[in-house]
């Protein structure tokens, strides 16, 4: 029987060192043991650096709820102790400040010279970056729905581009929205078919005139169609034009690059305050 206990004893013993989750083990007064991917993910050096603290210690001064973290934890500690187990999302914090989140696992252990709570934990840093990822794609694909949505009831072409334009303009809550065409750093003119305005803030009103373009706006398209991605500018520098003249605090800007023709840049304009957008 001790041959097989000592056994059982080795085994458990490599799997809580090569585990890599972070597993550590606690009674009433704070932690007693680690194991070594605990010293990693918390950034001790030693098990002596480790243990003998509570688990709020190691946490962030609230959790999201905006409660006291010492409260908190003790509260979870109680209720696997009383039920066995218990399975939470946890803000923690490093040894070195650093603050992240965590999926907690606690076990209670019943052993013959007393109970204790073996906890393990997975930082979870990267899976709810993915999760936001998912949810702020969904919810592009969503928004994108809207548009086409609004563009399909419209009863002829041009009300579907008009309907887009003020759907998008609604979408980003913006107080400005417009096409121009071509976005091509090339051409000596522009025009702007298409604008959506709040009332407070008018557009140019030149639809269907051409406007030269300069060597600014030059630059502005070629970095425009370099990148994928939405430019932002905010605040506009003040020897923009458009800052002054249209009341413009900040400013972001897209090409859309159709299968056939040249590119159209979509440009989104706040006037009420500088805003930082954001996807």
């Amino acid at each position: 029987m001790g041959e097989f206990l000592k056994k059982y004893e080795n085994k458990y013993q490599a799997i809580y060192e090569s585990s890599l989750d972070a597993i550590m083990l606690a009674d009433e007064h704070g932690f007693i043991d680690c194991n070594s991917a605990t010293l990693k993910m918390f950034a001790c050096t030693t098990v002596d650096e480790f243990i003998g603290r509570h688990p709020s210690d190691y946490s962030a001064p609230t959790q999201v709820d905006g409660r006291d973290s010492r409260v908190v934890a003790d509260e979870k500690i109680a209720h696997a102790y009383k039920n066995g187990s218990n399975l939470f999302t946890w803000l923690h914090r490093r040894a070195n400040g650093e603050i992240f989140p965590a999926e907690v696992q606690m076990t209670l252990l019943k052993l013959t010279d007393g109970d204790i709570i073996q906890a393990s934990v997975r930082d979870i840093t990267e899976r709810n970056k993915i999760l936001e990822e998912n949810a702020s794609y969904i919810h592009h694909l969503e928004k994108l729905q809207q548009v086409q949505d609004v563009a399909n009831a419209s009863p002829s072409p041009d009300a579907s581009l008009h309907n887009a334009i003020d759907e998008i303009r609604t979408i980003f809550e913006a107080d400005r929205a417009w096409l121009i065409y071509p976005c091509d750093p090339q051409v000596e003119y522009l025009e702007i078919p298409l604008e959506s305005c709040d009332p407070q803030f008018p557009g140019a009103s030149i639809k269907g005139q051409k406007v030269p373009i300069g060597a600014q706006e030059a630059d502005l398209l070629r970095n425009t169609l370099a990148t994928v991605e939405p430019i932002i500018v905010c605040p506009m520098p003040k020897d923009v034009v458009t800052s002054e003249d249209y009341a413009v605090q900040s400013q972001m800007i897209m090409a859309i690059k159709p299968r056939h023709g040249k590119p159209w840049l979509l440009g989104l304009h706040q006037c009420t305050y500088e805003r930082y957008w954001s996807a």
